[in-house]
């Protein structure tokens, strides 16, 4: 592999940062990486577009990006492949979400973490980041729109964990809203808030905690959702969950508000029967991962350590 300094690490990356003054070196364990047919490291000078080619022709390819804010995924283009995206070191524990070339991605996806890592398994694809919040449409609830909630250092010990993400439709029209409690770490005081509204008016609203543990799935509607995780201070794994946004059938009937001259006319929404699907009894002071899940790829990822050196010029 190009960039071996030693039979222990290998140079992932090597650039200078926006602050001229501070260059960034990326070391990965070679003992780690070897197993794939190309290792490389991120650096993104364009915040509002990164293109980011994978080789994986010759073995599993990996990217890795480093950043101390949020970044996007724009777009995916996978050809035959499927891709893997991981917080932290590559593991079945850390990893977030899974992509195929059929999955086009109406919205761009928010990942958190210091170290994200994009694995593909055959072929070459090329994914696009973006640094931009206002341009990837986070926050907007959009029909058929599919995504993840996960923790800053999801699968990691660590207390700084807590959540808040605040989704709206800007039409006002409520949706169905579907989402699947992937894992979570609820002992302790740590909490996990769901709630969704339509005109204003609160639909639903659970708080999850050691004692009061969330379903498999939970289904609502309303324009708004807001998922709050807090660990309330110890040191948790975080929480990941997956979430969809549907039109449903009768949303003809399901437009929250509208302005009209000399005042405002609100409509109730319908009445929405919730289900719980494939609860299970667990204890209350564990870390637990649900038994729903929508697919499962098998695949083998090797742990990689990473250590970030920052060194003044």
């Amino acid at each position: 592999m190009p960039g071996i300094k030693s039979d222990s690490y290998a140079l992932i990356q090597d650039y200078q940062s926006e602050f001229l003054q501070c260059r960034e070196i990326l070391y990965v364990a070679f003992s780690d990486v070897k197993q794939f047919g190309n290792y490389q490291g991120v650096s993104c000078f364009n915040p509002d577009l990164c293109p980011v080619i994978i080789d994986a022709r010759n073995g599993s390819g990996a990217a890795v990006r480093m950043s101390t804010s949020p970044h996007f995924l724009e777009e995916a283009v996978l050809n035959s492949n499927n891709m893997a995206v991981f917080t932290g070191i590559v593991d079945e524990s850390h990893k977030v979400a899974e992509y195929t070339n059929e999955h086009k991605l109406s919205v761009a996806q928010k990942f958190d973490g210091l170290f994200t890592t994009y694995v593909i398994d055959k072929a070459m694809g090329i994914i696009y980041l973006s640094s931009d919040n206002l341009d990837s449409n986070w926050t907007s609830i959009i029909n058929g729109r599919t995504g993840i909630v996960a923790s800053k250092n999801y699968g990691t010990l660590s207390n700084d964990q807590n959540t808040l993400e605040t989704f709206t439709s800007p039409s006002k029209i409520v949706y169905d809203m579907s989402l699947v409690f992937k894992k979570w770490d609820l002992q302790g005081d740590a909490t996990l808030t769901i709630t969704s509204s339509a005109g204003g008016k609160v639909i639903s609203s659970s708080t999850y905690n050691s004692t009061h543990l969330p379903p498999d799935v939970k289904f609502t509607f309303g324009d708004n959702l807001v998922i709050k995780y807090d660990s309330n201070g110890p040191e948790t794994i975080g929480v990941l969950i997956n979430f969809s946004f549907d039109l449903g059938t009768n949303n003809s009937n399901w437009i929250t508000s509208t302005d009209m001259p000399g005042g405002t006319t609100t409509k109730s929404p319908p009445v929405v029967s919730t289900t719980t699907v494939g609860t299970i009894t667990r204890g209350t002071t564990q870390r637990f991962e649900t038994t729903t899940k929508s697919r499962t790829i098998h695949s083998l990822f090797v742990s990689i350590s990473l250590v970030f050196i920052s060194m003044f010029l």
